[in-house]
């Protein structure tokens, strides 16, 4: 083999190199991948009011949730229009479809403390991201509500553990009722083309939830 031929060699092993980078940069179809990596709070008493954009006002209510989320894409960046979530929970055979806002203010009960408010800026908030940046890792909140009704048996029984004063109970049924099976958050492009990214409960390990005090007030 002569230097013409490794010449050629190198020149081929270049455009194919350069092929490739193309190839993964335009033609590679983009993967959303994501965990769970905090249940901030959770309530089967909240609410959220908002006005539309006829100046109507509207009031939604259900099961709360303020998620702590990491995601990513693979392969290529993906540019975010709007969310979809859904929430599906054991022995239920109905797909809940969310109620998904952002404001910069909520007052919550953390899974493991005390009453306190929370303050999330505009670019934390999930659905106000306008990129997913390939091979970078984002730590947003998911702020949504569930219209997911209470059956009788179960607002009585709230009832009597509240006037009992048995916290343990109390909190062990809100827990039971509120803890989903699983959520499938739907990542849309501005051509309407979505990514589904699947969550399960099962996959969340409390052991590692991570509270930055910073997001508190």
């Amino acid at each position: 083999m002569d230097f013409d031929d490794l010449k050629t060699i190198a020149a081929f092993g270049g455009f194919a190199g350069l092929f490739y980078s193309i190839y993964k940069d335009f033609l590679l179809k983009p993967k959303i991948k994501g965990k769970i990596t905090n249940i901030v709070s959770y309530t089967l008493d909240g609410e959220f009011c908002y006005k539309d954009m006829l100046h109507i006002s509207h009031k939604v209510e259900g099961i709360s949730y303020v998620l702590q989320l990491s995601v990513f894409a693979l392969n290529r960046s993906f540019n975010l229009k709007k969310i979809k979530v859904i929430f599906r929970y054991t022995n239920d055979k109905t797909n809940y479809e969310a109620t998904v806002y952002a404001t910069p203010f909520i007052s919550i009960t953390p899974v493991n403390g005390e009453n306190k408010q929370l303050n999330i800026s505009e670019n934390e908030h999930l659905p106000l991201l306008h990129i997913l940046e390939k091979d970078k890792n984002n730590i947003r909140y998911l702020t949504c509500i569930v219209e997911k009704q209470l059956s009788d048996e179960t607002k009585t029984a709230l009832d009597s553990y509240r006037n009992s004063r048995d916290d343990d109970k109390y909190n062990q049924l809100i827990s039971e009722k509120a803890i989903f099976s699983e959520v499938d958050i739907y990542f849309y492009d501005c051509k309407e083309k979505f990514i589904l990214l699947n969550l399960k409960s099962k996959d969340i390990d409390p052991k590692l939830f991570f509270y930055n005090e910073n997001v508190f007030k």
